[in-house]
């Protein structure tokens, strides 16, 4: 069967299935996981299929462009909260991030198959995947209710104006409210250099298969370039140094993969020309204090 037969079966599978894990996938096509990852691999890259950002177990759901509703059977497997965040925007529609408690702001940003961003003058708002309502209408709609629910009732008992307690606003944040904040605020700022490592595979259409580990400056991953994986260390620093170069390779050694650095500039002349030199080197050989012949050290 040829690349062509094998990219059919799968899309023609996804057809009738839906949204499907790797495993089912090469289990209906008979294939083993290794193949059916990189005809996936393949189908993600040219826009065929497309790949959901939640995970069941440590795997992505692959799905057709169109499919993206049927998402909604499988938010059971997201984490509690992250849950819990979905059903409360999948029943209002439309929430205004500011309003929300700080956890299930977190929770919001996890779910980018359910939540999508909208940013305008007046906040950043999330809109559920199936909801259509013209979001200028729903922006209103949204405020006007907390316009409303703010608005405390008055009662007069003997000429004394009592009022029921505050809601807490943004501005009255608890304690608690506040470390939140300030942790989502932190997570953000992390997840900023991942942000745009991600930006760029996608816009060099390469698959990203895994984030190992991040930190503010740095993000170790699996992708694959032309079907093979290797493991991609990114660096927010301008140019690499020796060092950053000898820290990617041992990390690639220990996964048993090769490795692409990735940096926001260039190697500077020395180092480039340092790595075209190795590329040309077939071998090194250590010389004896009386060798027999040229042939007999390594190379």
């Amino acid at each position: 069967m040829n690349s062509k037969e094998v990219h059919a079966k799968i899309v023609d599978f996804l057809t009738k299935n839906g949204p499907s894990l790797p495993v089912h996938i090469a289990r209906n096509g008979g294939m083993d996981m290794l193949f059916t990852g990189a005809f996936l691999s393949e189908l993600y890259n040219d826009k065929t299929v497309k790949m959901s950002a939640m995970k069941i177990g440590n795997s992505s759901l692959y799905f057709l462009p169109g499919q993206e509703e049927m998402l909604e059977k499988f938010i059971s497997y997201l984490p509690s909260k992250e849950k819990e965040a979905c059903l409360l925007l999948k029943k209002e529609g439309f929430l205004e991030d500011a309003a929300q408690h700080p956890a299930i702001r977190v929770a919001l940003r996890g779910i980018r198959d359910f939540a999508f961003p909208l940013k305008t003058e007046k906040g950043l708002f999330w809109r559920y995947l199936t909801f259509q309502e013209i979001a200028q209408e729903k922006i209103e709609k949204v405020q006007q209710k907390q316009i409303q629910q703010q608005q405390e009732p008055v009662v007069v008992v003997e000429q004394t104006v009592l009022l029921k307690p505050e809601i807490p606003t943004v501005e009255q944040q608890t304690k608690e409210e506040k470390e939140e904040l300030k942790r989502i605020k932190k997570q953000e700022t992390e997840q900023k250099f991942l942000g745009e490592v991600k930006e760029f595979l996608k816009r060099k259409e390469i698959l990203l298969v895994s984030i190992e580990e991040f930190t503010k400056k740095e993000v170790v991953a699996k992708i694959k370039v032309k079907g093979d994986l290797c493991v991609l260390i990114a660096i927010d620093k301008k140019r690499p140094s020796e060092e950053d170069i000898v820290k990617a390779y041992k990390r690639a050694l220990k996964i048993d993969l090769p490795f692409h650095l990735l940096a926001k500039g260039d190697l500077n002349k020395k180092m480039k020309e340092m790595a075209n030199a190795y590329k040309k080197m077939a071998g090194f050989g250590k010389m004896t204090e009386f060798p027999d012949s040229l042939e007999q050290q390594s190379f």
